[in-house]
């Protein structure tokens, strides 16, 4: 049996994304590559739909689930789902997942020790 990386709960700044919970994989350097050169603006509509579509495809592959309803209907966590959402959903979506993929868990706050006052601190120090 090999290790398996935790799956990730995806946290929101927007208030407005309150009570949204949504579960994902983490995005591998190469998908998160991906999704900056999908976020780069192009030249054409044939394009910029192009991009917009794979993102779908590739923020889909990173959903695990989400709670998200719609007229009390749930929406699938799928490319489909994503599709029918709209830009600030997604776009809160991709920054959670790019910042939850990339920052470094904070350490695990240690006590401190009751130690004894260090030497150099206690030394006499001259005065000229």
């Amino acid at each position: 049996m090999g290790y398996e990386r935790p799956t990730l709960k995806l946290v929101f700044a927007d208030p407005e994304m309150d009570g949204l919970e949504v579960r994902a994989r983490r995005m591998s350097l190469g998908e998160l590559q991906r999704m900056h050169e999908l976020s780069v603006p192009t030249e054409t509509l044939a394009e910029s739909q192009e991009q917009i579509a794979g993102l779908y495809a590739l923020l889909a592959t990173k959903l695990i689930s989400w709670n998200l309803e719609v007229d009390e209907t749930p929406v699938p966590a799928t490319a489909e789902g994503l599709a029918s959402s709209d830009l600030l959903l997604v776009r809160g979506i991709t920054t959670a997942l790019r910042k939850a993929s990339t920052e470094v868990p904070a350490p695990l706050v240690l006590p401190s020790p009751d130690g004894d006052q260090s030497l150099e601190a206690s030394m006499p120090m001259e005065m000229s």
